[in-house]
Parts: structure tokens; C-alpha cells; sequence
């Protein structure tokens, strides 16, 4: 599957949501998402360096550059979305296998490691990658596409903990990251210009963080699929204008629902949080849920984790404050343990939350989340005596738990929290 097709998926998504006047931010989610593809399928003809990059890039850099950054994963991730959608295989899944990845790693990597085969990827001048994160089997596929790119490639070394030192260090690893990017592409860092982005990336991630609290109120203030986005938005877009405009305009719908009182489902009959990643290629079930049950996703391990709060007008070295930023990510300090201190923190999210039902998506090629799983919970139990469903599934693979599958197991689940509350059962 080509980018072409994916623009015209997203234009044909932008043309159809506005026939039905849908919150300004939907709009503005699939316009960024289209031109996201968009400059990664143009970047040579514009003469603009193309770089596959990880989740974990701090995508600031990039852009101050006039380097695009396209992340190869999460495209991995799409386009088995796609292919699910359209009742096909994802062949990539098989190619990535028969090229000798390891066919129990992160399956969005073995689709990236088909795609890469496959020539069906713009082809990258550079590539970027993490030497510790997000997980092992990300490091080591940068390693392979490097192998078969035969590019350019830097990998910075995260560290997992966020102290004065880890600060300096990452700052150190992007300022090497900045001489290798000036060195192989001729262009030259402008420090202003990276200020500039960081700016509007810290203005993002304040109006994120309050957006995510909101979802805490009661009625939800927004529905669990359009809280996700804010996953997508940050891979896609870090440091554009367009990515803060989406943060603003959920913001102002957000705070309007809690203003008045409003909640996005009719009754809300149970309140969940979700722990692990969700199965990206079938986000259908999030609605299934919520239009079944009733039950509304009001906190996930990701989007509830904490940030760093910046002042976006900090005359700091831009680097440092980008180091500081990035440290910070989604939380990724709490995958890294000790898993005392994950847990006590999404238990005080969870109280906040006052859930009803923890579910915990065990995506098999994760190999943090699912070493924390059981401790998980354990520990809920313990705490606050809420009973956790381990919903076995692959976030990209439906070969490997059907949606049906999970349906049934979350069915039984929901079916015994309304027992416990005394609530009418759906059928």
C-alpha cells in the first residue's frame, strides 16, 4: 500500500466526518494525519531530507531542520488497521517473518521490517532510532532497516530515569544528534527555530494534560477513541502548529461538556481504565463498549501518566529544555520500574478516576507491560478491591486473538461488574 492511498483514505475521512458537522478537533485530527503522509510522500520533490525515525524522536529537531521525520511503526501499525478494515491479510506481517525477524517480537516491527522489503516505503536519506527505548525489539529493528538501508543512521541512548544527570546526558546525546543531522544533510541547526517549536510542543502537552484530567469528571467529558488521538496527534505532529490547534479545540470542547454538565455517552452506566496498549487495529472495540455497555474509558496507562509542566518562555538552551521535555514522554519513566512506583501512581489515577472495571490489553510482544501485568494486579485487588480482566491480544496481528475473542472475554467481565452493582446485564 502506497502513502498515496492513505492521503486519499484521510481526505476521503475529512469530506464524510464534515457532512455531519462533528467536533472541530475530529476535523482537524484527520487533516494533520493527512498532512503528515503528505510531507513524507513529498519531501524529495520538495527537496526536503526524509528521516524514518522512532517513537522515542524528538521530532522538535526535525522540523527546526526542515528534515521530515516519518515514524515507521506506527505506519506499520495503520496499515494493518487498514488491511483489517478491508477483510484483507497484512501481507507485511509474513514478510517481515520470511526476512528472519523474530516472529514473537512487537508485531507493528515485523510489518515494518515487510514494508522495508517490500520498497513500499518512501525511501529514507537517514535514519534515527533509540539505543533503550521504548523497548528492545524497537532498538533492534532500527538496527535491521539500518542494515538494509544502508543510510546514515544515529541512535540516541535514553536513560530511564529523569535526574539533573539524566538531563545533561540526553542533552549531550541530542546535541550529537544535531551535529550528525547537520553533517549528512548540509543544513544547519537554527537555535531560535527550535525554541519556537518546543514552545508550541509545551503549549500542547499543557492543554493534553488538562484535557486527560477532565476525562476524570463525572459524566466523561470525551469519548475513549477520541482521548487516543492524543497519542497519534504527538507521534505525528510534535512541535507543529496544527498539532496545537487539535489540543486547544479538544480543550475548549472538553471544558464546554464539564461546564455543562455533559457527558459524551447518553447514560453512563460503568467507568474503566485501561492499562497495556489498546489493539490499534481494531479500535472498534473501544466503541463496541461504550455502545453496548454503556462503559466509557476514563484513564489509560498512557495518556494518564505524568508530564513535566514547562514554562514554554524558559531562556534555557533549547536543547536542554527538549531533553527535559522528552524525559518525560508519555510517561515512559514508569515502564521502566521498579514497578512499585507504576503502580502506586495509576492507583492514585484510578482513585481520582473512581472507576468501576480495570482492563488490562496484554499485547504478547510487549515484553514491559506484560511483566507487570500480574503485580498489576495484585496490587489493584489488594488496594482497591477492583478486580482487573487480562484481555489477551496483539496490537497490530488479529491472527493472533480474533476481536471476537476479545469481545467474549470483556462480555463476561462487564457482565459480572453490573452484577456486582446490582445493574441490569446486556444482553
Amino acid at each position: 500500500m502506497k502513502l498515496q492511498e492513505f492521503i486519499d483514505i484521510f481526505d476521503e475521512r475529512v469530506n464524510y466526518f464534515r457532512r455531519f458537522n462533528l467536533p472541530e478537533s475530529v476535523d482537524i485530527y484527520f487533516r494533520c494525519m493527512r498532512n503528515y503522509y503528505l510531507r513524507a510522500m513529498t519531501a524529495k520533490e520538495e527537496g526536503k531530507p526524509l528521516a524514518w525515525v522512532s517513537i522515542m524522536c524528538p521530532m522538535e529537531i526535525f522540523h527546526a531542520m526542515d528534515i521530515v521525520p516519518f515514524a515507521v511503526d506506527p505506519y506499520a501499525i495503520s496499515i494493518s488497521a487498514f488491511a483489517y478494515f478491508k477483510k484483507e491479510d497484512c501481507v507485511y506481517f509474513d514478510i517481515g517473518d520470511s526476512y528472519g525477524y523474530p516472529a514473537d517480537a512487537c508485531s507493528p516491527h515485523r510489518a515494518a521490517i515487510g514494508l522495508a522489503a517490500s520498497n513500499t516505503l518512501p525511501e529514507p536519506d537517514l535514519i534515527y532510532g533509540t539505543a533503550s527505548m521504548p523497548c528492545d525489539s524497537a532498538v533492534a529493528v532500527f538496527d535491521v532497516l539500518s542494515d538494509m538501508k544502508k543510510v546514515p543512521t544515529y541512535f540516541a541512548n535514553f536513560e530511564y530515569r529523569y535526574h539533573p544527570n539524566s538531563v545533561q546526558y540526553l542533552k549531550t546525546e541530542f546535541q550529537g544528534l544535531i551535529a550528525f543531522l547537520e553533517e549528512h544533510t548540509g543544513r544547519k541547526m537554527d537555535k531560535e527555530r527550535l525554541r519556537e517549536t518546543l514552545k508550541i510542543s509545551i503549549k500542547a502537552n499543557r492543554a493534553m494534560m488538562e484535557i486527560h484530567q477532565l476525562r476524570k469528571k463525572r459524566p466523561c467529558p470525551l469519548r475513549a477513541r477520541d482521548a487516543f488521538n492524543s497519542f497519534g496527534m504527538r507521534l505525528a505532529g510534535e512541535g507543529m502548529p496544527e498539532t496545537l490547534d487539535f489540543f486547544e479545540a479538544q480543550l475548549r470542547e472538553v471544558r464546554g461538556r464539564v461546564e455543562r454538565g455533559e457527558g459524551v455517552l447518553p447514560e453512563e452506566h460503568l467507568r474503566l481504565v485501561a492499562s497495556g496498549p489498546y489493539p490499534f487495529f481494531a479500535m472498534e472495540i473501544l466503541d463496541w463498549v461504550q455502545d453496548k455497555y454503556g462503559a466509557i474509558f476514563v484513564a489509560d496507562m498512557f495518556n494518564c501518566a505524568p508530564w513535566e509542566d514547562m514554562d514554554e518562555n524558559d531562556p534555557a538552551d533549547p536543547v536542554e529544555l527538549l531533553a527535559r521535555k522528552w524525559l518525560s514522554f508519555f510517561g515512559m519513566e514508569l515502564l521502566y520500574g521498579p514497578a512499585e512506583n507504576t503502580i502506586d501512581y495509576l492507583i492514585d489515577s484510578i482513585k481520582e478516576s473512581q472507576v468501576d472495571g480495570s482492563i488490562f490489553f496484554t499485547h504478547f510482544g510487549c515484553k514491559q507491560t506484560c511483566g507487570l501485568q500480574k503485580i498489576y494486579r495484585d496490587k489493584i485487588m489488594e488496594e482497591l478491591g477492583l478486580p482487573t480482566l487480562f484481555v489477551d491480544m496483539d496490537i497490530s496481528d488479529p491472527k493472533v486473538v480474533s476481536v471476537d475473542q476479545m469481545k467474549a472475554k470483556i462480555h463476561e467481565y462487564i457482565e459480572m461488574i453490573e452484577k456486582k452493582k446490582g445493574q441490569p446485564v446486556a444482553a
